[in-house]
């Protein structure tokens, strides 16, 4: 068997790192790729249990001056610091090595990432979109309803995989669904005091910095009854069940992960006579919010939605439409959409 254990750390050290990921691979990924590159910069000098706080800025600084050179991206090194920074913080909580500090501890706070820039690129062909769509009868019932969520309320893939059975409630007779998502409001106003708090947004505080809160908005779309249907169909007491397990899981009953949307899309886009590279899950998830963007605003749309957002679009994806139409014009949504 292959030992996936990151060069420099010891089989129970790993362990510690990652306990309780084991339903996150992606995470578990990210963090092996990030202890190798820190390894191979200095083999066992930088050692993410032994490092200081000297080592751990210059290490930064390092990684810093490749984005200078061109080598990686201002967001990538930001990844790789934020990365850093969680697995610090995850082997100090864990307690296995006595005494230890995280040496990444503050060193990430007040940096700010580079705004998406988006461009034509950013966005899937819209009639490739249009022809997954209408293929999508096709599938098994989970896999149609993972999709159609993508495509028509724009549900990023991590708020896919994070959706659980009791996520989905009955409200006037009516199915609902209710989704959070996290977003970060600018300002140095405290958290009671920001006008989305005292508008009584369904917002919750997450955390604080001097520049910024952290907010998770929760929320709801209520689905037609066309859709309710299908989704009855899967689980019969949906929306009055609160069981606390992940509503999609793969044929081995794990929970879904990017890979298997990534799979499962490439899967669909076959089927519909496409090539599996034709669409990301971003891409479905950001035509998605643009198609709810359109749907709010009253415009006609290429097909038939399953439901609407209550109230208004959530902020976090309404923050994304305000990004495009600032960088790419007031006509962009309706091309992203097809119409």
């Amino acid at each position: 068997m292959t030992d996936k254990t990151p060069a420099g750390l010891s089989v129970p050290l790993w362990a510690a790192i990652t306990q309780g990921l084991e339903q996150s691979p992606s995470t578990i990924n990210d963090y092996r790729k990030i202890l190798n590159l820190l390894y191979a910069y200095s083999g066992e000098k930088y050692s993410v249990h032994n490092m200081s706080s000297e080592d751990a800025q210059r290490y930064f600084e390092y990684i810093e001056s490749k984005a200078q050179e061109g080598k990686l991206s201002v967001n990538t090194v930001h990844r790789y610091k934020a990365t850093l920074r969680s697995i610090g913080a995850r082997l100090e909580r864990s307690g296995f090595v006595k005494g230890y500090v995280s040496p990444f501890h503050g060193l990430v706070r007040h940096e700010q990432r580079a705004r998406t820039v988006y461009t034509a690129d950013t966005f899937a062909d819209p009639k490739k979109i249009l022809a997954l769509h209408a293929s999508l009868s096709r599938l098994d019932a989970q896999d149609r309803i993972l999709l159609e969520l993508m495509l028509s309320t724009g549900l990023s893939p991590v708020q896919i995989t994070a959706l659980r059975v009791s996520d989905f409630h009955f409200e006037s007779n009516r199915l609902v669904l209710l989704s959070a998502a996290r977003f970060l409001e600018e300002t140095t106003l405290p958290w009671q005091e920001s006008p989305l708090y005292l508008a009584h947004m369904p917002i919750a505080f997450v955390r604080a910095s001097r520049t910024n809160i952290t907010w998770s908005y929760t929320g709801r779309y209520i689905f037609s009854d066309a859709f309710s249907k299908l989704l009855l169909s899967r689980i019969p007491t949906l929306g009055t069940n609160r069981d606390e397990r992940r509503f999609f899981h793969t044929a081995r009953h794990l929970d879904f992960t990017y890979r298997a949307i990534h799979h499962l899309l490439g899967s669909a886009c076959q089927l519909a006579g496409l090539s599996s590279k034709d669409i990301t899950p971003n891409q479905a998830s950001l035509f998605g919010t643009a198609l709810s963007a359109l749907q709010a605003g009253g415009e006609k749309l290429p097909f038939e939605p399953i439901g609407h957002w209550q109230d208004r679009l959530p902020i976090p994806q309404q923050k994304q439409i305000d990004a495009i139409l600032a960088q790419l014009g007031p006509d962009s949504l309706k091309a992203i959409a097809g119409i």
